[in-house]
């Protein structure tokens, strides 16, 4: 055989293999960055810490399912939260959270405001009644930005967008899926 027809054809095995190595890299991880975004969540739980004339404070505590093979970052949020459709604060930090890869990991929001600058009296004696007879007048709607880094992906946002009523998270079992969204 020709030496240099030989020559060509080892280097033409071995430039095949080494792009066909890449081209599944490639594909691994854009897959798994793709994974890494869709967000699944699920409201599991919220605590009132104190309620008083002027300040109303709770913690909002939501799951987040990671179904990618990278650890995500949370490495801040910026949100505004809504009580039937009323904006009552925006919440932000830029405190960090570790999203375990392909697990399930909780965080917490605080949510202070003052009813008094958000509500009528009247209005805040219907929360009241609604909270003791019927949970599902009450609705919680949260918008805003997640700020996420993989290993490789530096402070993307993305949009976390979720309603739910007071009655749903009450009757919530703890080993409900979480559901997810599609960014």
């Amino acid at each position: 055989m020709n030496p240099n027809l030989r020559r060509f054809l080892i280097w033409s095995g071995v430039t095949v293999a080494v792009g066909s190595i890449a081209t599944g890299i490639y594909l691994y991880y854009k897959q798994q960055v793709k994974l890494a975004l869709q967000y699944c969540y699920k409201v599991s739980n919220i605590q009132l810490r104190h309620f008083k004339k002027d300040s109303f404070l709770f913690e909002l505590f939501v799951k987040l399912q990671n179904k990618s093979n990278f650890t995500l970052i949370i490495n801040g949020y910026n949100l505004d939260v809504y009580l039937n459709e009323k904006k009552v604060a925006n919440v932000k930090s830029n405190k960090a959270y570790k999203i375990l890869s392909n697990g399930i990991s909780e965080i917490s929001f605080e949510v202070n405001f003052d009813p008094s600058k958000v509500f009528d009296k009247n209005y805040i004696l219907s929360l009241i009644s609604y909270a003791l007879v019927d949970q599902s007048k009450i609705v919680l709607h949260v918008i805003g930005n997640l700020i996420v880094s993989l290993d490789f992906i530096k402070n993307k946002k993305v949009k976390l967008d979720f309603k739910t009523t007071m009655q749903e998270i009450v009757n919530a079992k703890p080993d409900e899926n979480v559901k997810c969204d599609i960014v």
